[in-house]
């Protein structure tokens, strides 16, 4: 590790960001194997999981029918509508003592923070960040939401973040309180962000790369963390801004096309979070496990025997629509077997289909069984029939 011009506080930051990154990125090299087959069969456009490869060659490749896309979506769409659905008041707020919620003036109070509440999501891009968060938990289990406090335009921004840029740590509690986030920037945005003059004191030759190509792209790496980790001592790293949780930006050079963890290399900007802004959803969370189960995982092998069993049967169409033909040499080149299509020969050489055995409906059979433990994963019947019951438009009770 080169240092130039560093304090003892920006190296003390930059070598504790490697020994953490370098442990979580161990610990989530074992979900990659499930990762990218959830991402081949039920979420393609979520193909990049090394930090610059698109995984554009398998896009669609393994594909070849959509139920199991089908059902995620139609879970992911239910549990957005029926739990923060901007149409219904899905947060309330109510004293934990029995005996407040006869204070009036208390009550009144909560009533009119739950409408604040609603009012900041509203006006903010909540709503959009959430459904995203949801389809994302229900493919991978994991999910993570970060709020920005959005001073510039008066109300909070909210982004869901892309799984393949998050590297999570949970307490003794099994509660995610550790975030590091990898992601790509320009040199403009860069500039934008953290101020070209602050840059150019940090590293001139950052400041010069930049001015040389302001699109170019380069490595960022964001971390938060409580400020005392088990273990500290009274010489920890002591942030400027004193603070319960630590948020610190670290530059990890230019993008190239290689794996592996970010290696900070300057710290951009070093502060501190009264509470972590963001929060990890694991929609199923197995112990010994960080990262969460979802259903996806749970119908990963029905889907992957689905789409053989699909293009097996298109397969078995094909031959039935274009069976193989045998013929005599001397038909060669004035066969005409495009529909309506008469070949003229001499004596008895008559081209023959070759006879295969198929079994279509059997087949259809044994996709429809496998299609059935899909949706039953996803709760496809009891989404089905709420929506159901929504568009009949019929009072519904609160349970």
């Amino acid at each position: 590790m080169v240092y130039n011009k560093m304090s003892e506080g920006d190296k003390k930051l930059i070598d504790r960001a490697m020994r953490d990154n370098k442990n979580l990125h161990d610990e989530k090299d074992k979900m990659m194997p499930v990762y990218e087959d959830i991402t081949r069969y039920f979420a393609p456009l979520s193909a990049r999981w090394d930090f610059e490869h698109l995984g554009d060659a398998d896009f669609g490749r393994y594909i070849f029918d959509g139920e199991a896309i089908a059902a995620m979506s139609r879970m992911a769409d239910g549990l957005t509508g029926w739990l923060v659905s901007p149409s219904i008041d899905w947060i309330d707020i109510e004293p934990v003592k029995v005996e407040s919620r006869k204070n009036r003036r208390l009550m009144a109070y909560l009533e009119l923070m739950k409408n604040h509440i609603l009012e900041v999501c509203a006006s903010s891009n909540f709503y959009d960040a959430i459904a995203q968060t949801i389809a994302d938990g229900v493919g991978f289990g994991t999910t993570v939401i970060y709020a920005h406090t959005g001073k510039e335009i008066g109300r909070p921004v909210f982004e869901a973040l892309p799984l393949p840029e998050c590297f999570v740590s949970e307490n003794r509690f099994g509660e995610v309180d550790l975030l590091h986030r990898e992601f790509e920037m320009t040199y403009r945005q860069l500039f934008e962000e953290f101020g070209r003059d602050k840059l150019e004191k940090l590293d001139k030759d950052i400041a010069k790369a930049g001015d040389e190509n302001m699109e170019k792209r380069v490595r960022v790496l964001h971390a938060i963390y409580p400020r005392s980790y088990p273990g500290d001592t009274d010489e920890a790293v002591k942030l400027d801004v004193e603070k319960p949780f630590a948020s610190v930006y670290f530059y990890c050079g230019e993008s190239k096309s290689s794996g592996g963890y970010s290696k900070p290399t300057l710290v951009l900007r070093e502060g501190g979070l009264d509470f972590k802004h963001f929060e990890a959803w694991r929609i199923e969370k197995q112990t010994g496990l960080v990262y969460g189960v979802s259903p996806a995982m749970k119908a990963l092998f029905d889907t992957k025997m689905l789409n053989l069993q699909a293009k097996t049967m298109a397969d078995v169409a094909q031959l039935a629509a274009r069976p193989p033909m045998y013929s005599d040499m001397s038909m060669k080149g004035s066969l005409k077997i495009a529909p309506g299509g008469i070949s003229y020969g001499v004596g008895d050489q008559v081209p023959k289909p070759i006879i295969t055995s198929l079994n279509y409906p059997f087949g259809i059979d044994a996709m429809e069984r496998r299609a059935k433990v899909i949706r039953e994963h996803f709760k496809t019947d009891f989404f089905m029939s709420i929506s159901q019951i929504q568009q009949g438009g019929r009072d519904r009770t609160a349970t």
